[in-house]
């Protein structure tokens, strides 16, 4: 265990797993429950190796997507991208909204990583193993780590289409849609308003206020517990199936959203919303089947599938790590 660490890191908690280990096992329950998603870049053939690693054992919180880098200065301010980065300008932005002059755009692949849903997929596999779980509800210690804002609001008052990653001088904000949510991270950035007045001074025309974010969070966290490299440290992942991971089906998105087609059908005449039907597989993964269940156990009580269906989903994240 990483002795700077209050908390037990992934990698050994997927050696664990791999190694069918009764330990005693320390999560950070800010972290656990704070909903933290980001995006990544692999930049090594080392990096890309370990995506592709945790993306085969983990498909629905873990998988590739190409994200734009919007950057001051041309091309030598995205020179800490590599080759990786190439230049385009396609339907990035809302109808209306631009980017401002003097400004760069272009892309590279990178993978999205829903992190919290990672760490309960780990916690929950090893409490059926018999670990004892216990939470700190300290984050983590100050020192050596970097603070991430999770800013939450609706896709109604996204500026953005695909996701963009506005790099700054010793941080970065992502801006990046999910479903009908709409979420601006702050890597190594905790002040809300500079957060605020950066997009729009790089998005023409973003109207992004503070007001309208219904939940901003702020957590403690490693850079180095970041990378795809240290989560597989001394893991065997051949051996790594986490809960609710566990697809009969080649890993991949795609076949994830399939995967989410197929199991609407179960619930479409309840006049489900398929996104949050889809954003509830990508989350929850196989669990989906105890969800549905519940959300017809649940629909007498109150009428409605959507209704229903938020119910059982809030019922599930209440007690899935009890």
């Amino acid at each position: 265990m990483d002795k700077s660490s209050c908390y037990t890191p992934l990698c050994e908690m997927f050696a664990t797993v791999a190694q069918k280990e009764k330990k005693n096992i320390v999560a950070p329950l800010k972290l656990v429950k704070g909903g933290l998603r980001f995006v990544a870049f692999a930049k090594t053939k080392a990096e890309t190796a370990a995506a592709e690693t945790i993306h085969r054992f983990a498909p629905n919180l873990v998988y590739g997507e190409k994200v734009y880098i919007a950057a001051k200065g041309g091309i030598r301010a995205l020179f800490s991208f590599g080759s990786i980065a190439t230049k385009e300008s396609p339907d990035v932005f809302r109808d209306g909204v631009s980017l401002t002059p003097g400004f760069t755009l272009k892309s590279a692949p990178a993978y999205r990583v829903n992190y919290s849903r990672l760490w309960v997929a780990a916690l929950r596999t090893l409490k059926q193993m018999g670990c004892e779980i216990s939470y700190s509800e300290k984050s983590t210690p100050e020192v050596g780590y970097k603070p991430v804002t999770i800013m939450e609001g609706v896709f109604r008052q996204s500026p953005i289409k695909k996701t963009v990653i506005i790099p700054l001088d010793d941080a970065e904000i992502m801006l990046m849609n999910r479903g009908d949510t709409f979420y601006i991270i702050g890597n190594n950035i905790c002040d809300q308003q500079k957060i605020v007045t950066t997009v729009n001074s790089v998005l023409t025309n973003a109207s992004v206020y503070l007001k309208n974010f219904k939940s901003i969070t702020t957590l403690n966290i490693s850079e180095s517990e970041r990378l795809f490299e240290s989560w597989l440290q001394g893991v065997d992942a051949d051996k790594v199936s986490l809960n609710g991971c566990a697809f009969e089906f080649s890993p991949s998105a795609a076949d994830v959203i399939g995967y989410s087609d197929m199991k609407y059908d179960e619930v479409k005449r309840m006049d489900i919303s398929v996104n949050s039907f889809k954003n509830a597989v990508f989350d929850f993964g196989t669990n989906i089947d105890t969800i549905i269940e519940q959300t017809y156990d649940l629909y007498s009580e109150y009428h409605k599938g959507q209704a229903a269906f938020d119910a059982a989903v809030e019922k599930w994240v209440g007690e899935e790590l009890d």
